[in-house]
């Protein structure tokens, strides 16, 4: 059983004999662990109950503890512990520990395992075990005391070595009253102290036993195990309790139960201290009650097996009948609540079961519906037609047919009835299920139509489709044209400006001829020279007028064009102004990359969204603008991809970029047309694909066409 010393603070000072179920289970769950708190802060809560006696609590892990308080000079220093067993007049409920395994998580084998190793004690047992240690821990109680105000006292020697001696006399005398046999050994195993139970046992007188050991009394292999567990309390400092047998001064073998601690004087000796508790009566006790259990359950078991085959009989033909009895109501309540009309009919075509489906569409209740006939339900019946009915249902076993059914109220609604013959106890009857097929009557009908309609559609489908289509690329054309027309005021600033310095270039070189002129140093040389580098500049401003004349010209056919060469004739428009606003771009093409499709619409593309980078460059000012334009080959696809450091597109306006009229610059003036007309060029005009997504710091287009290769591997 659990010993244990804590101290004020609950903090354990010694402790021995811990159960299975506390260390391996109920101290290693938060929860549990917790109860195990909160039982010792109770025991110190309830301590000032203590009338002498002890004090019995459960714990909330379904454990017994016991405590006595330590108290010296008044003040309550420690507590004297022991716990985790069970009365045997209160024994474990199985399933309540059964039910905290699974819900703490415990191994539920393992724990009932642990459970079955608790002690099980009577609540004599446990009064005389804590007796025994009530006066224990008094005495050490009064021994901490007495040496306490010997430390204190130490100047009075004699008074000193009065009251040693009077407190050793007064230890001898309450070992010696101890019931359990008590000793004290020294490093040497030999035997300084025993108390009148030690002599006893071993059937020597106390002054025999003085000063020597085990071996001069007991048999070796018994000493043998005594001094194997001496070293080890000796070398580890822990106390220890071990369960042992021993052969006593009669030759009788006792099992016995050693407690032994280890004791260090002021010099530093160490010594060991031991208590024996003989239990062989308990054993024997024990075994005789598991050998009377044994007996009980086998005649239970006997009787309980008797009853039990009566009581399986009984309860397999109550449990058939019950089943029978739920299947039938099962399947009345499935037939009356089908979602068709269900009719039994008998030879004569009288009505004998209608579900109540059956009932509400014909507008009668089951009783009369019972009382009548199938004539009476459909029109188109009489007993002619029913007779060869039967006859078929007879060689085929089931049909399905269409007819009639006339309500209550006279009105008649179609039906498709499909029919089962079948035979009882040599009497035949049908089953009918019948379901109303007036909406889907309704539904061929309006098919019927639907598919004239249809057929009238596709005979004029394909040339409505083909105007359609015509008129779509008329009307995007018009929208890329307007769309370049927009931009033809833009355009036109660029020409200014590529034209601007070669008007000022010529300006300069006339002015300068006339001061020649007029200073008298005319040459023809000079004449010349100024005419040559004036038509040059001529001949800039041309090529520049026609680059623009030729953009703006209509493409009608697909052709192959350079990638690389379309990304630097739409760069060529903006680049001036990417220059005025130090904007870096950096290309990275491969020039044998090429398209398929209308090159000037697509560098109209590029030129749109570089013409947006540049609106955005200008909007935003980040520190070092840059623009990055890759084209690469990816599969059978040519990729442009155009990346700015612009800050990015606003997560509200991404989805809606390439709406018509959708425009983030309408304080600038933006249609929201030029990202529209961009993505309808790429991917209707050109069957590749054009989207957008915002990157580390900016906003990044890609664009994807087909390529020769695609183009000629279709």
């Amino acid at each position: 059983m659990l010993s244990a010393i804590l101290d004020a603070e609950e903090n354990v000072l010694v402790a021995v004999g811990w159960q299975d179920i506390c260390t391996r289970f109920h101290r290693t769950n938060p929860v549990t662990c917790a109860r195990c708190r909160e039982s010792d802060a109770y025991i110190k809560a309830h301590l000032h109950d203590f009338n002498g006696g002890y004090l019995d609590y459960r714990c909330r892990n379904g454990l017994r503890d016991v405590a006595v308080p330590i108290i010296i000079g008044g003040e309550h220093l420690a507590t004297f512990f022991t716990g985790q067993f069970f009365y045997d007049d209160d024994k474990p409920d199985v399933e309540y520990f059964r039910a905290q395994a699974r819900e703490f998580g415990f191994d539920e084998a393992d724990y009932l395992d642990a459970l079955s190793r608790v002690q099980v004690c009577t609540r004599e047992h446990i009064r005389g075990f804590m007796e025994y240690y009530r006066c224990l821990v008094q005495m050490m109680a009064e021994m901490g005391l007495k040496n306490l105000e010997l430390s204190r006292e130490v100047t009075v020697r004699t008074s000193a070595e009065k009251k040693f001696h009077d407190s050793m006399d007064y230890l001898e005398k309450i070992i010696d009253s101890v019931a359990d046999p008590v000793f004290v050994k020294d490093r040497e195993h030999r035997l300084l102290l025993v108390n009148t139970a030690e002599c006893e046992l071993a059937g020597r007188s106390r002054e025999e036993m003085i000063g020597r050991t085990d071996y001069d009394f007991f048999p070796k292999e018994q000493v043998d195990v005594f001094w194997e567990i001496d070293e080890i309390v000796f070398k580890t400092g822990q106390g220890n309790v071990n369960e042992e047998e021993i052969t006593n001064a009669q030759g009788d073998k006792r099992v016995i139960v050693t407690k032994k601690n280890l004791y260090s004087d002021m010099s530093g000796a160490r010594y060991i201290v031991g208590v024996i508790r003989d239990i062989t009566d308990l054993k024997k006790a024990e075994a005789e009650v598991r050998k009377l259990n044994a007996e009980l359950e086998q005649r239970v078991i006997e009787r309980t097996s008797q009853l039990v085959a009566a009581n399986e009989q009984l309860l397999r033909e109550i449990a058939e009948r019950t089943r029978m009895f739920d299947e039938l109501q099962l399947t009345q309540f499935c037939v009356d609540k089908a979602s068709i009309g269900i009719f039994r009919v008998s030879e004569e075509g009288n009505i004998k079961v209608a579900n109540d489906l059956a009932c509400l569409s014909l507008g009668y209740t089951p009783e009369e519906l019972c009382s009548m006939t199938i004539f009476d339900i459909d029109p188109t019946f009489n007993l002619e037609r029913f007779q060869e009915h039967r006859r078929n249902l007879r060689a085929d076993g089931s049909r399905t047919i269409e007819t009639i059914h006339r309500r209550k109220d006279g009105s008649t609604f179609p039906v498709e009835i499909t029919v089962n013959y079948l035979e009882y106890r040599d009497k035949g009857f049908t089953v009918s299920f019948a379901r109303n097929i007036s909406e889907r009557k309704l539904a061929e009908e309006q098919l019927r139509q639907k598919k004239q309609q249809l057929e009238e559609l596709n005979r004029t489908l394909r040339q409505r489709v083909k105007m359609e289509v015509e008129k779509n690329r008329e009307k995007d054309i018009i929208l890329i044209q307007q769309n370049r027309q927009a931009a033809l005021g833009e355009t036109l600033e660029h020409i200014v400006h590529q034209w601007k310095q070669p008007l000022n270039t010529i300006g300069l070189l006339i002015q300068f001829l006339q001061s020649n002129y007029t200073a008298g140093k005319l040459t023809d040389d000079f004449v010349r020279e100024t005419v040559d580098k004036t038509m040059d500049l001529l001949d800039h401003m041309s090529q520049t007028a026609n680059v623009f004349r030729d953009y703006y010209k209509p493409e009608k056919e697909k052709r192959v064009f350079g990638i690389k060469e379309s990304v630097e004739e739409a760069l060529s428009f903006v680049e001036p102004d990417f220059r005025h606003q130090n904007i870096a771009v950096v290309i990275d093409a491969n020039p044998e990359l090429a398209g398929h499709g209308y090159p000037k619409e697509f560098a109209q593309v590029l030129l749109i969204i570089l013409t947006n980078a540049r609106d955005a460059f200008k909007e935003r000012r980040p520190e070092k603008p840059r623009l990055a334009i890759k084209a690469f080959a990816e599969g059978r696809r040519a990729v442009v991809t155009v990346t700015d450091n612009a800050g990015g597109i606003a997560e509200k306006a991404i989805g809606k970029l390439f709406d018509l009229y959708f425009t983030t610059k309408e304080a600038t003036g933006g249609t929201g047309i030029g990202l529209y007309m961009a993505k309808s060029i790429i991917e209707k005009h050109m069957k590749g694909s054009l989207s957008v997504t915002n990157v580390d710091g900016g906003a990044q287009f890609r664009i994807e066409v087909g390529t020769p290769r695609q183009v000629s591997g279709q």
